[in-house]
């Protein structure tokens, strides 16, 4: 996915790029998921940043210059480490369709595959929540109605200020809540899961 104005060339191995902000815009990561066909994500070389981790789950490949989340994919979580804790992270979602249980969202401070927070939309549910998970328990801390559509590009974006976190999808239905659980940690990346299709996800980027 790129933005109007965005040049064609890759950012590989810099921080700095353009993007809808403007000029000059630093990245701590981003990926475009810009690859061959059929490359794994883990394989896949970031715009900018260090690399993905697959932390659990069924593979997710590139396709159409976008990451493919399979059908019937194991929920994989995919990490890569920012160097820091506070800071904004986004990325795009697109959801094949909306009558199974699919859903996709940003991971944030993520410690293990055990506690982690995600910012996720569930498409059967039509639901935009915050979720803390701690010991493998999912609980949800903040959230509310959100209407999905398929085959319809959403940006999330999450905001991590201290024990502050806030979350948008396009820039409205705001959630907030304050924990200081996990405060310290700096990796962040994404978590799908795909029932009923092939799902997507595309323009990673987390900024200071």
């Amino acid at each position: 996915m790129r933005y109007l104005g965005e040049p064609m060339g890759r950012e590989l191995g810099s921080p700095i790029g353009l993007g809808p902000r403007g000029f000059g815009v630093s990245y701590r990561l981003r990926d475009l998921f810009e690859d061959t066909d059929g490359v794994t994500v883990q394989a896949h070389t970031m715009n900018a940043g260090s690399g993905w981790t697959k932390r659990t789950g069924t593979d997710a490949v590139i396709d159409t210059n976008r990451a493919k989340i399979p059908n019937g994919a194991t929920d994989p979580i995919y990490t890569a480490d920012a160097g820091i804790a506070d800071c904004t992270i986004r990325l795009t979602v697109r959801f094949a369709v909306v009558t199974s249980t699919s859903s996709r969202g940003i991971v944030f401070r993520y410690q293990d595959n055990s506690n982690f927070w995600m910012l996720v939309l569930t498409a059967n549910m039509n639901r935009f929540d915050l979720y803390e998970v701690q010991a493998g328990a999912f609980t949800v801390r903040a959230g509310g109605a959100f209407t999905v559509a398929a085959a319809t590009d959403y940006v999330l974006e999450v905001v991590l200020s201290g024990t502050g976190i806030s979350g948008t999808v396009d820039g409205g239905n705001g959630i907030n809540h304050t924990s200081a659980f996990l405060s310290a940690q700096t990796h962040h990346g994404f978590r799908g899961q795909a029932e009923g299709g092939d799902e997507f996800v595309d323009t990673f980027e987390v900024l200071p």
